[in-house]
């Protein structure tokens, strides 16, 4: 008859239900008048592996990874299977207090202390952190020539001529600092003549010795000196930026 169901619970094609099968075992069922929605409505719980079709009805192959007695209901008829836990009794004392509950609810209880732990560390290693030698960045010559362009002294003359000279070396790979001076790049001769004066005021008094009256620079103030040579540096910066817009296209 149509309204009897025949059922075969089966692993590795053993026709028996008084097995226990292991959490994770492969469980194989051929249901006989139940079609492959109606097993996945019944097995929905489960981790269905394989739904294949026979001639009188399907085989479902899953696995269960929660233990305990398991009832599937199939046509109005009760299927049990028990799942039992792959642990054994020996193997019980490698888990902190286990008790047949949840390993994770186990690990969950002692994640406080973890947490703790895990903060003392952060702590200790951001301290280390801010605590070990940082390697200094390397600057640009112009982040060297500004810091020393904002920073004149009284001694001004000398320090301007000294940035100065240090970053046209820089740029162009001269030798100004050293006293040979020459046109080059975007340096002209009133550039050339302008960096000489600044060797002659350095060595000289201007209000009361100075080296060569005619040859003296117009004023001692030391914003006027600044700009001219902020003019000449920004001249150079010009060049030097449109040079590598050049390289880059």
């Amino acid at each position: 008859m149509k309204q009897i169901i025949m059922v075969f619970c089966t692993v590795f094609f053993s026709l028996t239900f008084s097995t226990e099968f292991k959490v994770g075992d492969e469980i194989k069922l051929k249901i006989s008048n139940i079609n492959e929605e109606n097993a996945k409505q019944i097995f929905k719980e489960q981790s269905i592996e394989k739904i294949s079709k026979e001639k009188d009805g399907i085989i479902i192959i899953f696995r269960d990874w929660t233990k305990g007695l398991k009832n599937f209901e199939i046509k109005n008829q009760n299927l049990p299977v028990k799942i039992e836990s792959n642990i054994l009794p020996r193997e019980k004392a490698i888990f902190l207090d286990y008790n047949e509950g949840s390993i994770l609810e186990k690990a969950m209880e002692k994640i406080p202390y973890q947490a703790i732990i895990g903060v003392i560390f952060l702590i200790v290693g951001i301290v280390l952190w801010i605590l070990s030698p940082k390697k200094e960045k390397i600057r640009t010559p112009e982040e060297i020539y500004q810091e020393k362009i904002n920073n004149l002294t009284e001694n001004y003359y000398f320090e301007a001529s000294y940035c100065l000279r240090e970053y046209i070396d820089v740029v162009y790979k001269t030798n100004f600092l050293n006293g040979s001076y020459k046109e080059i790049g975007v340096l002209n001769t009133e550039d050339i003549e302008f960096i000489r004066k600044l060797d002659y005021q350095k060595f000289s008094d201007f209000d009361t010795q100075p080296y060569n009256e005619n040859e003296k620079i117009e004023g001692n103030k030391k914003e006027e000196l600044k700009d001219k040579v902020e003019e000449i540096v920004n001249k150079i910066k010009k060049s030097k930026l449109e040079n590598e817009v050049k390289k880059n296209v």
